[in-house]
């Protein structure tokens, strides 16, 4: 199994541009960059290791340094859930494919601030 910790994806988004990575079963995992993708040098995933992705996603203290872990939602064929990560950055992964994944899109969102440039905060709706 080639499973990636979120922690480590969030890590390489805010190290290489703070662009989207794309995770399909059957491929490496890839950074968008400017101009396209880019493969990350890790082994293709399989269904088997986006399933497990998914169930570490919705199983608290899964993701490492995560400040919170908040809107998940369910709908046919398709579920995401947003994670507040260090310092201000918000991320949602984006799952594709139901009940077994085929494709998770882990996008990066700078958090918005206050008048004062300080974090605004986020309810959290559990």
């Amino acid at each position: 199994m080639a499973v990636i910790k979120w922690d480590r994806l969030m890590e390489t988004c805010l190290k290489y541009g703070e662009g989207d990575i794309l995770l399909a079963a059957g491929a490496p995992p890839q950074l968008r960059v400017p101009g396209g993708l880019s493969e990350l040098p890790v082994p293709k995933l399989d269904s088997a290791d986006l399933q497990v992705m998914v169930e570490e996603l919705r199983s608290p203290p899964a993701v490492a340094n995560a400040a919170d872990r908040y809107d998940y939602h369910e709908g046919p064929g398709y579920k995401y859930q947003d994670i507040s990560y260090r310092d201000g950055h918000l991320f949602r992964a984006a799952v594709f494919g139901d009940p077994a994944p085929t494709f998770i899109v882990l996008m990066h969102f700078k958090q918005p601030t206050t008048n004062a440039g300080q974090p605004a905060p986020i309810a959290s709706t559990g």
